[in-house]
């Protein structure tokens, strides 16, 4: 049922109100559903480059306590006193055994570790016999 339209003198006749959705033409259908798919691959993407970046940031951080702790191992294993030492020696095996741990940080381990004996078999060496 469609209500009649009055013309008044200089109007411009529109459509009339009849309370029914226009029907979407089938190209308008289509290029809202390309940019709605659009948008959510858009929000996909950026919820994955924020994964990562957030899995980056979690493992520099973690490489970093690790080094600090490294450090710390370090220092206790070139300690004068032998108990520090052997706690640092023991403190460095098991972190060059984690994760993230690099070869040159074992090398480094290797290094302290020598160091240790050197100086701990030039200790025996010298003291004197009763």
């Amino acid at each position: 049922m469609t209500l009649p339209v009055l013309l008044l003198a200089g109007s411009i006749p529109t459509a009339p109100v009849t309370g029914a959705p226009v029907p979407a033409s089938s190209a308008q259908a289509t290029a809202t559903l390309v940019a709605a798919i659009i948008a959510g691959v858009g929000a996909l993407i950026a919820a994955g480059v924020g994964l990562i970046n957030a899995s980056r940031s979690l493992a520099q951080v973690r490489r970093e306590q690790w080094w600090q702790q490294f450090q710390w191992g370090i220092e206790k294993a070139l300690s004068h006193d032998s108990d520090e030492s052997n706690v640092g020696l023991a403190v460095l095996n098991k972190l060059v055994q984690r994760k993230e741990a690099r070869e040159e940080d074992n090398e480094i381990a290797l290094v302290v570790a020598d160091l240790v004996t050197d100086r701990t078999s030039r200790q025996r060496r010298w003291r004197r016999k009763p």
